[in-house]
């Protein structure tokens, strides 16, 4: 008998115990009143009891749309806009009618994201012809952080009341889960809290619904043994689950499991390295969090019924009691032994505080680290602590560095409404401005750098500049005079009785005149845009000058120059100008400026003076540490933002570049990158390149990478909407044969590939092989995704398998439809014998039985003449 307790995230059917949780549920959803909201700590079975209602509500004919929120967005409308397209995407027969006027509502771009979510949510609710919606938003404790949800859960509560206007949201309601209290949802306290969902507690096993499991799994134990699992467990579904999967492996061996056995097992799993879920999860929470170990040894001393509520809701979302409502104990054996008395002192006295790290970070420019050290901070603190100003400050700067910009906004804001040192207030203006800027929203910026120039202090010209280059974008016409303005005052301070500026301010000047030259470009003024393009350059620090020619295309005396791009080469070699590690100003010398160099002197055919660059940055930039192909591919790959725009690097590194030293991953790196962007005539010629690149690397036994699969499915999906059905199928066919196997570490991109042949396949009316791969991807996707597999990608993994398998069942019924309905007897048709591979042209009716039978395939058709 196969083992049936195998450890996997999602139960089957089969398995599953139902508990009163799961008729709670059932009864919320039937109800449609109020949002449900599952509540409960880690490995408690909180995702499998979703996706047992998904199965359940699905045969009922609700539409059921699952969501793992651990997956972060830059913005409310970010998510709305996610959540919109995954409910599309997961309705077969609602995407054509949907889609157009969902796009149509986006292009609305006044509508604030929460009521262009309204209008998408109900054009899908009344295309859904009378079936429910429900939409199960798990991990919601992720959502928090967020600048953005108080917005989020506020508008999941709006939907509720406004019922009475839109009757369809009758038809929708939502099930939330996660392990934060729904009073801590909403920060926002102006806005009213998050009242109004039924909390679901999702309780261990009772004795009868342990046995009922094994019961399930056909295990069968003493009754001993099931009483001593049950004595260590208490019911807690991961370990009873674990440890009975170790003793059915004893009975598959022909012993019979003992209660020696069970403690034997206890101490192997759980009580040697403490590094097995869920007590490692555990033993961190209470590691990182002074108030759980508190409440711990209060109730080790007979004091749990002192602790407060908060207290008691921490201990159970942390998995260590049960109930958060009566007398307070450890829940079972395990976690007992787990967090003992002498543990707690250790930990107590090793635990470094989480902010001291964070500064130390933070000083040596560990950006990163001093976010996530804060805010592991700022998770244990009880709720309605606050970080201090200079933590909440070092927070805020620490997400500007990593140009993570509405979270510094929000950060910052924080900071100056805690401040109490004008001079601190100031910064943060400046910084706050900058943000808003840097993050595209110029409107909020200028306000904001407006009052900056009059308190910023030190940064005060620092501001300035940030202000033009807010109302340069903002609306060069109607600011001009004040762009100008601003230019003759920092000019007039910092160039005053000066014929050139200090050292210090040079770059600031330079910034500040180029800036005035965009603004007088962008009103028809190309005089005086000269006289200040050449300023900016005639003052600029030498390091400036590769941007400032590259991009205005003139001297230092304001005059066009047709040889800007060798000028800037000849400065970057002869001032021998080093990259800037990170740029904090836009006419600074960095990998963007030294990619347009190149790319402009590869336009202008200066071959002399681009390979003399190109040797400079690949001697002296990179320390011999890249040869010049490399050079290139590092710098098409440097942005993610302008991936298509430097990819002609890529191209350039193959075509003039490729020799000995050039390893075989770097040349494959180029032509799939090449193949990806190129247009006009070379892109075919490089997606072929990169296709047979693809196959000789597999008869190499060379794995393909994640970025292949990408790849190879952008390249075919957008050769299918361009209707290069058969191109697309050859792409298709390679993925698949170097996709390997199903079970391995390609599962995922075998399944999409399988899905988009069978979309190509029906294109082609290759009906036989289209009803084959149909059957192929039912095969693969029986029993769901591996376990090994993340599901973290942003979108939800099981629906999308459900949908693949709908589709996949709807081309098994296409052998209903005459595949050759369109062509007439006498037209002729291109057909290929699939034993000699020959190809011939023939009227249609002296092949039409080889065709129906499959000896010959179907190739083309000729027009009718």
């Amino acid at each position: 008998m196969p083992k049936m307790l195998k450890s996997t995230t999602i139960i089957p059917s089969s398995l599953y115990v139902e508990r009163a949780a799961d008729r709670q549920l059932d009864r919320i959803i039937e109800d449609m009143g109020r949002p449900g909201y599952v509540l409960v700590a880690r490995q408690m079975g909180k995702t499998n009891l979703l996706i047992h209602m998904k199965r359940r509500r699905e045969t009922l004919g609700d539409v059921v749309v699952y969501f793992d929120l651990s997956t972060r967005f830059e913005s409310a409308r970010d998510l709305f806009r996610f959540v919109i397209d995954r409910i599309v995407e997961s309705v077969d027969d609602l995407q054509r009618e949907v889609l157009a006027r969902i796009e149509s509502q986006r292009k609305d771009v006044r509508a604030e994201a929460n009521l262009e979510f309204d209008r998408h949510l109900r054009t899908i609710l009344k295309a859904l012809n009378g079936r429910r919606l429900i939409i199960v938003l798990d991990e919601i404790d992720s959502l928090i952080s967020a600048v953005y949800s108080d917005s989020i859960f506020a508008q999941i509560r709006s939907m509720y009341f406004s019922r009475v206007n839109h009757p369809e949201y009758e038809r929708l309601t939502y099930v939330l889960s996660g392990v934060a209290d729904p009073i801590d949802l909403i920060k926002d306290k102006n806005i009213s809290p998050f009242n109004i969902g039924e909390k679901i507690y999702l309780d261990d096993f009772s004795h009868d619904e342990f046995a009922r499991l094994l019961d399930n799994a056909k295990v069968r134990f003493s009754t001993a043994v099931i009483q001593e699992i049950y004595a260590w467990t208490a019911g807690n579904p991961r370990l009873s689950w674990d440890l009975a999967a170790v003793l059915e492996d004893l009975g598959e061996s022909g012993e019979q499991a003992t209660r020696k056995d069970v403690i034997a097992a206890v101490e192997k799993l759980y009580l040697s390295r403490f590094d097995r879920a869920p007590v490692d999860h555990i033993r961190v929470l209470a590691e990182s969090d002074p108030q759980i170990r508190s409440a711990l040894i209060s109730i080790r001393w007979g004091k749990g019924d002192s602790l407060d509520e908060r207290s008691r809701a921490r201990l159970y979302l942390a998995g260590i009691i049960s109930d958060a409502s009566g007398t307070p104990t450890v829940k079972n054996r395990i976690v007992d032994a787990a967090l003992s008395d002498a543990w707690l002192a250790q930990a107590s006295a090793s635990q470094r505080s989480l902010l001291e790290s964070a500064a130390e970070h933070f000083k040596e420019q560990r950006y990163d680290q001093a976010i996530q050290h804060i805010q592991d901070h700022i998770q244990i603190q009880p709720a309605g602590v606050e970080l201090d100003v200079t933590h909440q400050f070092m927070l805020g700067m620490a997400y500007y560095n990593e140009r993570r910009f509405e979270l510094a906004i929000s950060s910052l804001k924080k900071t100056i409404e805690q401040s109490s040192n004008s001079e601190l207030t100031a910064t943060c203006q400046y910084y706050l401005g900058s943000s808003y800027l840097q993050s595209g929203n110029v409107t909020e910026a200028v306000p904001i750098l407006e009052h900056a120039v009059t308190t910023s202090g030190t940064l005060q010209n620092v501001a300035r500049l940030s202000l033009t280059s807010a109302l340069l974008r903002l609306d060069a016409t109607g600011h001009f005079e004040k762009i100008l303005s601003i230019t003759e005052s920092v000019v007039g301070e910092l160039m005053a009785g000066r014929t050139l500026p200090a050292a210090d301010d040079a770059e600031l000047v330079a910034s500040i005149y180029f800036n005035l030259g965009q603004a007088n470009a962008a009103t028809g003024r190309s005089g005086p845009a000269g006289e200040a393009f050449g300023s900016s350059l005639k003052y600029a620090p030498a390091k400036c000058h590769p941007a400032i020619l590259i991009r205005t295309m003139r001297n230092d005396s304001g005059a066009p120059v047709s040889d800007a791009a060798r000028k800037a080469a000849h400065v970057i070699m002869s001032e021998r100008i080093l990259l800037a590690p990170k740029t904090q100003n836009s006419l600074e010398f960095d990998e963007t400026v030294l990619a347009s160099v190149i790319l402009k002197l590869n336009d202008e055919s200066a071959f002399e003076e681009l390979d003399q660059l190109v040797r400079y940055a690949s001697d002296t930039l990179y320390a011999h540490a890249r040869r010049p192909f490399a050079v290139l591919l590092h710098l098409a790959l440097a942005s993610n933002d302008d991936r298509a725009g430097l990819s002609p690097l890529a191209r350039l590194a193959l075509e003039r570049y490729d020799d000995e030293t050039v390893t075989s991953e770097q040349r494959f790196e180029a032509i799939r990158l090449a193949a990806q962007y190129t247009t006009g005539g070379q892109r075919e010629r490089y997606v072929t390149v990169y296709a047979e690149s693809l196959q000789d690397r597999y008869t190499k036994n060379i794995s393909p990478s994640d970025d292949d699969f990408v790849v190879l499915i952008n390249l075919s999906s957008e050769l299918i909407v361009r209707g290069e059905h058969r191109r697309a199928l050859n792409l298709i066919n390679i993925g698949m044969e170097i996709a390997g196997f199903p079970d391995d570490d390609h599962w995922l991109f075998y399944v999409l590939l399988l899905r988009y042949r069978l979309d190509t396949l029906r294109s082609l009316e290759m009906l036989s092989e289209a009803r084959a791969t149909a059957k192929r991807l039912l095969e693969v996707t029986e029993a769901g995704a591996p376990k090994q597999l993340p599901d973290s990608e942003g979108f939800d993994l099981a629906s999308m398998i459900e949908s693949f398998r709908t589709f996949a069942s709807k081309a098994l019924q296409d052998h209903l439809i005459d595949p050759f309905r369109k062509i007439g007897r006498n037209q002729r048709v291109v057909v290929r014998d699939m034993e000699t591979k020959r190809v011939r042209t023939v009227k249609f009716k002296f092949v039409e039985r080889e065709l129906r039978s499959g000896a010959y395939e179907l190739e083309d058709i000729e027009a009718n003449k």
